[in-house]
């Protein structure tokens, strides 16, 4: 039985990884839209600790959580942390920036109306968040709500933040 559950265990851990890098890869080529419908990809963060956090308006999760990033955003942001929000909502800027405006969220406003996070991630509910060190490499996978105010996250936060971005091998 302990032998079975150690397997288990382990195969749970490799799914993380694989999912990890499948991530990873898959960020570098996720278009989505700003407030302004200009397009973006988490390459514009690149050299920034960023937090990306995948939600949509009919998540009561997802609502639950959004006041707390804006909190932590705030609290680590001039240290070179960024929380990018990108709302999955087929709807867009109709429904996110209403909900923004109402619930006084103090975020950047991002969307992903065509689920492109979706679709390449494949991912199968939300929220979801994703934490990329200073090179947009995902070095933590977070399923569901958080405490995003915990030691524990506090503690994955900076530790990334006191690493330098490495210098690309030419």
């Amino acid at each position: 039985m302990i032998r079975m559950i150690h397997i288990l265990i382990m195969a749970m851990m490799a799914m993380v990884s694989a999912q990890s890098f499948a991530a990873s890869a898959a960020f570098d080529s996720i278009a989505f839209a700003d407030v302004d419908a200009a397009p973006k990809t988490l390459h514009d963060w690149q050299g920034k600790v960023v937090l990306v956090n995948l939600w949509a308006t009919w998540c009561a999760p997802c609502l639950e959580e959004l006041p707390v990033l804006a909190t932590l955003h705030k609290h680590y942001q001039s240290q070179g942390f960024e929380v990018v929000a990108i709302s999955q909502d087929a709807a867009g800027l109709k429904v996110v920036k209403p909900l923004f405006a109402n619930r006084k969220i103090d975020l950047p406003i991002y969307t992903d109306a065509q689920g492109a996070f979706f679709s390449a991630l494949q991912l199968q509910g939300l929220p979801m968040s994703y934490l990329l060190d200073r090179n947009n490499a995902v070095v933590k996978i977070y399923q569901g709500n958080q405490e995003w105010l915990s030691k524990d996250i506090a503690k994955d936060i900076t530790k990334l933040l006191s690493s330098p971005a490495s210098v690309p091998q030419k």
